[in-house]
C-alpha cells in the first residue's frame, strides 16, 4: 500500500508539472503574437505624440487627425495609413441603452492596413459611404439573432446606420478590440491642433521599417504643420512642440 501511494503522489505530481508547463506556453504564446494575426504585422506601426513643454514632456497615445494623410502624401515608403477613434454610442436595444465600447469610427483604408475576415457583405468600399457600419460577427448576433445583419440599420445615438459588412471577431490577443467600425472621414479636419488627439494613427510601410529613422523624418513633419499653428496660437510658445514617435 505504502509503494501504491507513492506511486500515485509521483504521478499526480508530475501531471501537475506536465499542466503548469503546458499553461505557461499557452500564456507566452498568446503575449508573443500580439497581433501577429494580421498578414503585414512587420510592416505597421502606430504613430503617438509626445508634448514637449519646457518643464516636461508628455505622451498621448493619439494624434492630430491630419498626421495620416500627411505622413501618406510625405513620405514615399508608406503604403497606406488608417485611423480610429473610440466612438462608444448608445444603442437602444429591447428598450435598454447598451454603451458599446469597442465601436471605433474609422476609414475605408483601414482594411488596406489590417487584416479582416469578412463573412458577410464585401471588403471593398465597406466604409465609403456616410453612415454606413461594419460589424463583427458577435455584434450582429448580438442585436440581429441568427438571421443576416447585411443591409440592416443599427441606431446608435439616435442615428440609423447601414451595415455593410460582418467580419469575424478578431483574436482575444488584439491590441484594439474592434466590435465595429462606423463610416468616418477625417479629411474635413485639417486643423492640426484641434481637439484633443484622440485619433489612433497607424501606418503601413512598403517594405519592413527602420522605426528609428522614420521616426526621425516625423521632426521635420512636425516642424512643417504643427510648429505654424502652435506659433500663430501664441507666439510666445517658442519652448512648446508637438512631436512624433513610433512604435511597432
Amino acid at each position: 500500500l505504502p509503494h501504491k501511494c507513492f506511486s500515485f503522489i509521483n504521478i499526480l505530481g508530475l501531471s501537475a508539472g506536465i499542466a503548469a508547463c503546458f499553461m505557461i506556453f499557452l500564456y507566452v504564446h498568446h503575449e508573443l503574437t500580439y497581433d501577429q494575426y494580421n498578414e503585414k504585422a512587420d510592416r505597421i506601426a502606430r504613430v503617438t505624440t509626445r508634448l514637449k513643454t519646457p518643464e516636461s514632456d508628455m505622451n498621448i497615445a493619439g494624434t492630430p487627425i491630419p498626421l495620416g494623410a500627411a505622413v501618406k502624401k510625405d513620405y514615399p515608403e508608406v503604403e497606406a495609413t488608417a485611423r480610429l477613434m473610440q466612438a462608444a454610442p448608445i444603442i437602444n436595444y429591447n428598450n435598454e441603452p447598451i454603451r458599446e465600447t469597442g465601436f471605433f469610427q474609422s476609414e475605408q483604408s483601414l482594411f488596406d492596413v489590417f487584416t479582416f475576415s469578412f463573412l458577410e457583405g464585401k471588403i471593398d468600399g465597406a466604409l465609403q459611404k456616410p453612415n454606413s457600419i461594419v460589424l463583427s460577427k458577435s455584434i450582429a448576433k448580438k442585436y440581429f439573432g441568427a438571421v443576416s445583419a447585411l443591409g440592416k440599420t443599427l441606431v446608435c445615438d439616435g442615428q440609423p446606420w447601414q451595415v455593410t459588412g460582418v467580419f469575424a471577431d478578431r483574436p482575444a490577443n488584439s491590441d484594439l478590440k474592434i466590435d465595429a467600425l462606423m463610416y468616418s472621414d477625417p479629411s474635413k479636419v485639417t486643423a492640426w491642433l484641434e481637439g484633443d488627439f484622440e485619433v489612433y494613427t497607424f501606418v503601413l510601410f512598403r517594405n519592413k521599417p527602420d522605426l528609428k529613422s522614420f521616426e526621425k523624418k516625423l521632426v521635420q513633419l512636425s516642424e512643417k504643420y504643427t510648429k505654424p499653428e502652435l506659433l500663430a496660437y501664441d507666439p510666445n510658445l517658442t519652448g512648446y512642440a508637438v512631436n512624433f514617435d513610433v512604435e511597432p
